[in-house]
């Protein structure tokens, strides 16, 4: 990671399974509620790397990515019972977007009194703060974002197909969609045959939530890891 400037720890879950525990359940834990446990391994790494003298972490969004999980499940496994959990999936790579950056964390300035409102986490669309941490500022609608003090990160989205040899007979190939971020982008092209490795998440229907009526939403497999 210091030689390439990368943002992502890849850890092998096999070596995990070697070392022992206090908890006995860790890495059962881990897999099951990994969307939980996710923000704090992602904190332990950024806490490592700054006391390894790599300070590259006080300023950029690291990343913890598994490989080599206990198994590789198809896409239409993929059940309500799979949200949150730690998971690796196989299929082809039909379709790709450019690239695009990820406002992961933003820091605003209020326009009223000039505080900085820091470290605030973005929550599937663009999220000011609900209100100014000024003393005796009331303002919750007056914000500047200043991007020097946010973190940002690259940002593809992949639309992955089932392999063939998936698909029961007379059946229609079933597809989702992988979102990419940090070192693996520009990783896969249409036509790759691919491991992704990550959590699988809903995400609100960003557009229909902003109008009257029902609010839709959209699965997603949130990709920490691929491999080819």
């Amino acid at each position: 990671m210091r030689h390439d400037e990368r943002q992502t720890m890849l850890i092998d879950f096999e070596h995990l399974t070697s070392f022992q525990y206090q908890d006995p359940n860790f890495l059962d834990k881990i897999l099951a509620e990994f969307n939980r446990f996710e923000p704090y391994l992602r904190k332990a790494l950024s806490v490592f790397m700054v006391d390894h003298n790599f300070p590259i972490a006080n300023n950029r969004l690291v990343q913890v990515g598994f490989y080599n999980l206990p198994q590789t499940n198809k896409i239409r496994e993929l059940k309500t019972y799979s949200i949150g959990r730690l998971m690796s999936i196989h299929g082809t790579v039909t379709r790709t977007t450019e690239v695009k950056p990820e406002l992961m964390t933003g820091t605003f300035r209020c326009l009223v009194c000039n505080t900085q409102n820091v470290g605030i986490e973005q929550q599937f669309k663009y999220t000011e703060p609900v209100a100014c941490k000024g003393n005796n500022c009331g303002n919750k609608t007056n914000w500047e974002i200043v991007n020097k003090d946010s973190i940002f990160v690259d940002w593809q989205k992949l639309r992955v197909q089932e392999l063939a040899t998936d698909i029961p007979a007379g059946s229609m190939p079933r597809s989702i969609d992988v979102i990419l971020r940090g070192d693996i982008v520009e990783m896969a092209k249409p036509g790759d045959r691919s491991i992704f490795t990550g959590t699988m998440i809903v995400v609100p229907d960003v557009v229909q939530l902003m109008k009257p009526g029902e609010k839709q939403t959209t699965t997603k497999f949130d990709s920490a890891n691929m491999q080819r």
